[in-house]
């Protein structure tokens, strides 16, 4: 448990450095979709995409915060009416199942952009 409360903290830290490396682009994205800026389809995808991506991010963290606080896995209600396998019917296992797939494709997706970036 120990090593994946730290992996998961590490994580965490990236993923605020990621975000504090784009504030630019996400406020532009937050604007664009809000209706501030006009919008570009590419942009607003793009917007959409980090979105959900944030959103899986939280869905992960809130399902590690309360198996920890009821010191055992949360059970997912729909996994039994979803038909999926025993082992997925923990929420905060296929929560980051989801995360990881999503987070994958985000990265395959825009692995040219990440070739030709830099820190700022």
């Amino acid at each position: 448990i120990t090593l994946h409360v730290i992996f998961g903290v590490v994580f965490m830290v990236m993923l605020l450095f990621h975000f504090f490396q784009r504030r630019r682009i996400i406020t532009s994205l937050l604007k664009r979709l809000i209706g501030v800026q006009s919008r570009v389809r590419v942009t607003t995808r793009l917007a959409v995409s980090d979105i959900i991506l944030e959103l899986l991010v939280l869905n992960v963290l809130a399902s590690g915060i309360v198996d920890g606080a009821h010191h055992r896995a949360t059970q997912f209600p729909l996994a039994s009416a979803l038909g999926l396998p025993p082992g997925l019917s923990q929420w905060h296992k296929l929560a980051a199942i989801v995360l990881v797939v999503y987070a994958t494709a985000h990265v395959i997706r825009r692995r040219n952009r990440l070739r030709r970036s830099h820190i700022q």
